[in-house]
């Protein structure tokens, strides 16, 4: 049980970490003067992360059985609780960002010497 639990909650973070980045990427593409469109790739988050919650699974298995479960969710409560954190405060940046005029850089102002 306690392994499906983890699997699903590597899948849950692999959904957090695609909007949290995609999120941090956008603000970065306004910041640059470039429209919002960025991306992320899934695909190799996908069995990355619930690999690591099964090891981490595992572990909290083999040293406390009977309390791994709560441990495990306690855990993952407590990212995705500075994972939300995180995410509204980029939220809250990238749409101060769009409201912003924007202007195009000049290469020259990109690249300039360095004094």
């Amino acid at each position: 049980m306690i392994y499906l639990i983890a699997v699903i909650l590597g899948l849950v973070a692999c959904v957090q970490s695609w909007a949290g980045e995609t999120t941090e990427q956008n603000l970065i593409h306004v910041r640059n003067g470039r429209p919002p469109n960025a991306g992320f790739l899934l695909v190799p988050a996908i069995p990355i992360y619930p690999m690591l919650a099964i090891g981490v699974a595992w572990v909290l298995d083999w040293l406390t059985p009977q309390f791994a479960i709560w441990i495990l969710v306690g855990g993952f409560l407590l990212i995705t609780l500075g994972w939300a954190i995180a995410y509204v405060k980029l939220k809250a940046d990238l749409s101060r960002a769009n409201s912003l005029p924007r202007r195009m850089s000049t290469p020259s102002e990109i690249w300039k010497p360095r004094s």
